[in-house]
């Protein structure tokens, strides 16, 4: 008899975050199947203020409180039990529900079963299985864009082409998808699963995130369609992430892929594990009352993070009704990767880059925190009088940020990285004028405008400026207050 431990500390105890054992991603993110997993594991855990997270919380209560476990039970009893309670919930043969090791081992066997020697058409952004598992099973990878004019939304029209003059093709996607939160209606599901069927083929809807909905309201494809599977788990909307335990239904006309899928699961991981079995079932009885927690996020913390996107003029993006988390575009910033990690760095903040879901210039930002904690997070971004540095073009090229109250820690400027350093005052240094007023920051550069001086390209930001610029000028610095004895720095 074992009773389940979870004292890990948590986030802003000692020892927080606890070793992984794992270094940065060995290879480069280009060459790396999920190189969003390597950041998930190693950088996003550094940081105090997380809003990086898609699900709820961990439900550390819970867990302690599920009482002794019996792990001498054959897991075959847990197993047959747990399916059994998926297939009463959805009002299905048992026969078509199979647990799995969590989401991860979901997708991975039915990738392995359906996607060798076929084409498979899935979504962008999406979560990068989406596009790693049809490569590393051998399909032939279509991608069809979701874009934010559309409201997110994929047409009929779009898939049925990415299909065409496929002998075998399938359909693998998501809804709520992931990273917009953008939610198929049952009848675009019927007829995402009728275009797949048309080749053969069978429409695999990760529906992680349908567990938020409230239960009358879920429309599971696999209930939909015969050619439809359902992928699902306990993670995002219980808590429960730490047991790994996920699920697969199947369609009615697909009652026959059972077997060949458990003798791929038992080739994989055998069965989940048996403790995390035993969790599930114990807590069974009590999902509903876990995802209370959500809608007290929900009534508490989401109209924050909606004012605060509102107010926000560099970002474009809303909430839909289901789930945790947004995914603005951020206005004149094409390397969100880059502002990721400065947003780490200098302000401790955790969010989740777009380049991760294949679209550069988005952040997906959550809000599953109480609202304290949230305004808080929030609160790391704002205080500042932003400065953009705009190209010849008049596009945003940077962004230079100042803070307004000085009490506070942290840097007083910090800087946005934009596709070329120093781009802005090259041009200044361009401009063919003999002189050029070297000043320390945008406020002086704005006092010299307000003074009177000459054209504005002539004042050139010193925190901005390149050692390379001032060498193309002869290296001359005039001994002005603030600058005098600086010298440009070593290439």
């Amino acid at each position: 008899m074992k009773r389940a431990s979870f004292a890990l500390p948590l986030r802003g105890e000692p020892g927080y975050p606890p070793p992984t054992g794992l270094a940065p991603c060995p290879m480069d993110d280009a060459a790396a199947h999920f190189p969003y997993m390597f950041w998930a594991r190693n950088e996003a855990q550094a940081s105090a203020h997380c809003l990086s997270q898609s699900g709820m919380p961990i439900a550390r209560a819970a867990l302690a409180a599920a009482g002794e476990l019996d792990l001498s039970t054959p897991p075959l009893v847990p197993l047959a039990t747990l399916e059994g309670l998926l297939a009463q919930r959805l009002g299905i043969d048992p026969q078509r529900v199979i647990v799995t090791l969590g989401t991860t081992g979901a997708m991975h066997l039915l990738a392995w079963r359906f996607f060798p020697n076929s084409r498979v058409v899935t979504e962008l952004p999406s979560y990068e299985p989406f596009r790693a598992l049809p490569r590393v099973f051998g399909a032939q990878l279509r991608v069809v864009p979701r874009r934010h004019e559309q409201g997110w939304r994929l047409a009929a029209v779009q898939l049925a082409k990415a299909l065409h003059g496929a002998r075998r093709g399938h359909l693998f996607l998501s809804t709520p998808h992931n990273p917009t939160g953008q939610r198929a209606t049952s009848e675009e599901l019927r007829e995402q699963a009728a275009l797949a069927a048309d080749h053969d083929g069978v429409l695999i809807s990760n529906e992680v995130y349908l567990e938020f909905a409230d239960p009358l309201d879920r429309n599971p494809a696999a209930t939909l369609a015969p050619n439809a599977i359902s992928i699902g788990s306990l993670t995002k909307a219980y808590g429960l992430g730490p047991l790994r335990v996920g699920w697969i239904v199947l369609g009615e006309g697909l009652v026959g892929e059972r077997d060949r899928l458990m003798d791929l699961a038992f080739l994989s991981y055998v069965d989940p594990p048996t403790p995390s079995l035993a969790l599930a079932l114990a807590l069974w009885e009590r999902l509903e009352e876990l995802r209370g927690a959500y809608a007290l996020l929900q009534r508490d913390s989401r109209p924050i993070l909606v004012d605060w996107l509102a107010a926000c003029e560099r970002l474009e993006g809303e909430l839909f009704p289901v789930g945790l988390h947004a995914f603005p575009r951020v206005r004149g910033v094409d390397d969100t990767r880059g502002l990721q990690r400065r947003l780490s760095a200098e302000f401790g903040v955790d969010v989740v880059a777009g380049e991760f879901f294949g679209l550069p210039g988005h952040l997906r930002i959550g809000f599953g925190l109480p609202p304290d904690a949230l305004r808080k997070a929030l609160d790391r971004f704002g205080d500042r009088i932003v400065f953009p540095l705009h190209d010849a073009s008049g596009g945003v090229v940077g962004l230079v940020g100042r803070q307004i109250d000085e009490s506070k820690r942290g840097a007083r400027w910090t800087t946005l990285p934009g596709p070329v350093a120093g781009l802005f005052n090259r041009q200044a240094l361009a401009a063919g004028h003999d002189s050029v007023i070297l000043v320390e920051g945008c406020f002086d550069a704005l006092a010299l405008e307000q003074a009177g001086a000459d054209h504005p390209l002539r004042t050139v930001v010193r925190a901005q400026l390149r050692g390379d610029d001032l060498e193309q000028r002869g290296g001359q610095v005039g001994d002005d207050q603030g600058c005098e004895g600086w010298q440009a720095p070593a290439q």
